[in-house]
């Protein structure tokens, strides 16, 4: 009998996390959390996992070559890429599994599933690229019975028609879609994705705990200011052209409203952003760059967060602390409905003494309480929300079952 027929499928593919990010490393933890201790988890594409610690397992998924891959160096022969191919094969097919797994190495074979946690990269703010490549590769899993599963994510909308074109055929691959929000899952529906298997669910990150903070009491007393260059190039031009001074302008109330501001860095992308507004403050605040879990611990002992990178916001609500956010997409203000806080969605274009009278009233202790009453409640909502996700996500894993 082939080895293939005895090869367990018990390989869990994560496809889209770029650890740069830090909401993206809290999405990875995740599954890691969930799925780690029963399935072998694997990449076929580089997470940036460099500097990143206590991470799960991500072994480098490997497939052996195609006739297509021999057939194009067949037609530039080159000796090294003819040895890296030969290599490839016989070292899938000979290894046992646990010296491929000493290497890293994952056999693509043993693949039962691919999970895609992009987070936010199917729509109209996109180019097709990604799409296109996506697509191909998923098709070619979908022919090998392997189950594709979408984990909660923004997406849409779709109305250029190119986009469109390209995002139906990609979507109507997958056993089950979890948009993380209404408006997305309008945005699917309209591609005539089948409703059956489209189901609304908040972002897997709500069931991770972070770590304990070394003095708690220290960060009782200060406010998160957490930037998105996102809503530099990704907004209107009052938005964009705004940004900056509405994040002076929180700076400089925090420190009115006698509270202490810190900027969390939340994206690499964001470096350039914070150097900017800091050589803006007379006064400059504590910087804080460390990974993702550690940051939704100091975001669950925060008096409060005023965030624009969305996996700050969830992990300030899913801790019950209350937030004031931006926005540069339609998922910022359906969490904020979620947990009852559209309020606390403010446009960078509002005038300067609009921001200071909004950002005052929210750092009042009566609103403070207020709000954190009425997160508590959502984020509980939330969580079961979130495990019901899982426990239809291993269902389909294991047979097949939606």
């Amino acid at each position: 009998m082939s080895s293939d027929f005895k090869r367990p499928r018990d390989t869990i593919e994560i496809l889209g996390p770029w650890l740069m990010n830090k909401g993206d490393e809290l999405m990875l933890r995740s599954v890691g959390q969930r799925l780690g201790a029963k399935y072998v988890l694997a990449a076929s594409t580089s997470l940036y996992c460099a500097g990143q610690k206590d991470l799960p397992e991500i072994l480098d998924l490997k497939f052996r070559p195609s006739f297509h891959e021999f057939r194009l160096a067949l037609q530039n022969p080159s000796l090294e890429t003819m040895l890296s191919l030969a290599k490839r094969s016989v070292g899938l097919a000979a290894l046992p599994e646990h010296t491929l797994r000493a290497r890293g190495i994952r056999d693509s074979r043993s693949l039962a599933a691919l999970l895609d946690c992009s987070g936010f990269a199917y729509g109209d703010q996109w180019t097709p690229r990604r799409i296109i490549s996506r697509t191909e590769y998923y098709e070619k899993l979908h022919k090998q019975g392997v189950k594709l599963l979408m984990l909660p994510q923004a997406l849409g909308p779709f109305e250029n028609p190119d986009i469109r074109e390209h995002a139906k055929r990609l979507l109507s691959l997958f056993d089950f879609i979890f948009p993380r929000d209404q408006a997305s899952a309008r945005h699917v529906l309209k591609l005539g994705i089948d409703a059956a298997k489209v189901e609304v669910c908040p972002d897997i990150s709500h069931l991770l705990d972070p770590p304990p903070v070394d003095d708690p009491a220290l960060w009782r007393r200060r406010v998160a200011i957490v930037p998105n260059t996102r809503l530099l190039d990704k907004t209107d031009s009052a938005t964009s052209e705004g940004y900056l001074d509405f994040l002076v302008t929180c700076v400089q109330r925090v420190y009115a409203n006698d509270l202490e501001p810190v900027v969390l860095v939340h994206e690499t992308n964001d470096d350039s952003l914070v150097d900017t507004l800091l050589s803006k403050l007379e006064k400059q605040p504590r910087v804080y760059d460390e990974d993702g879990l550690t940051s939704k611990g100091f975001l669950r002992h925060c008096y409060a967060n005023i965030g624009s990178r969305y996996h700050s916001l969830v992990s300030s609500f899913s801790q019950a602390t209350p937030t004031l956010g931006t926005s540069w997409a339609h998922k910022y203000e359906t969490l904020f409905a979620e947990y009852g806080c559209e309020s606390c969605l403010l446009s960078p274009a509002l005038s300067k003494e609009e921001t200071a009278q909004q950002i005052d009233s929210f750092l009042s202790a009566d609103r403070n309480r207020q709000l954190r009453d009425t997160l508590r409640l959502h984020a509980q909502q939330q969580r079961q929300k979130v495990e019901a996700m899982w426990e239809r996500v291993e269902k389909i894993i294991r047979d097949g079952g939606t």
